[in-house]
């Protein structure tokens, strides 16, 4: 830790001392997470890891969601309409498809509002190459799924769920990288030490 960090620290522990607080820890993580999302957004928008975060033609999705979610939801790679929008998942619980239902089951068990969700994509840019005079959709690779697995880590951090929600393929591949959606759809599973449910995409990329 610098020299700077640690006054920071310093200062930070005494205001805490200050609130009177019965748990710091919590309190401190209350207080910290509005910054620590706008950061992360900032961070996703400066990214220039892969060659598709780099490309002339790039609209990113950002994480949304209100500083108190206690449900992550991480979505597979953006589609094409958000591509073009540059605006994250939006119509996650519309509709009556499949997913939708198994969604809507899950936090009605839980007893959760849907106010309490906070979404981040397994792959911020939409993984799209030069054709012609536009462009055209393609899978993305493992290196470019694995720069931001970054971003879904960060988000774990801040949010702390109490329970995940997975939609598609590469959103279960960036908790769990040998797992198949088509076997784990609709079924609990354990990550990081919070119950997780695996569904399919929620809408088609190509």
């Amino acid at each position: 830790m610098r020299t700077d960090e640690k006054s920071c620290a310093g200062k930070i522990r005494d205001l805490l001392r200050m609130s009177g607080t019965a748990d710091p820890m919590g309190f401190a993580m209350q207080a910290v997470r509005p910054l620590a999302i706008e950061t992360m957004r900032e961070a996703i928008v400066s990214c220039d890891c892969c060659p598709v975060s780099r490309q002339g033609r790039c609209l990113k999705t950002l994480p949304r969601g209100t500083e108190d979610a206690s449900v992550l939801v991480i979505c597979d790679c953006p589609t094409a309409g958000q591509w073009e929008s540059g605006e994250p998942l939006q119509e996650t619980l519309a509709g009556t498809r499949e997913w939708a239902q198994v969604i809507k089951k899950v936090l009605d068990a839980y007893g959760i509002n849907e106010k309490a969700l906070f979404f981040v994509n397994a792959m911020a840019c939409y993984p799209a190459e030069p054709a012609g005079t536009g462009y055209a959709g393609r899978y993305p690779t493992v290196d470019e799924l694995a720069y931001c697995k970054t971003f879904v880590d960060y988000a774990f951090k801040i949010v702390d769920p109490v329970l995940v929600l997975l939609l598609g393929q590469y959103a279960l591949n960036a908790v769990k990288e040998d797992s198949v959606v088509i076997r784990e759809h609709g079924k609990f599973v354990k990550v990081r030490g919070t119950m997780a449910m695996p569904t399919y995409r929620a809408a088609s990329s190509w």
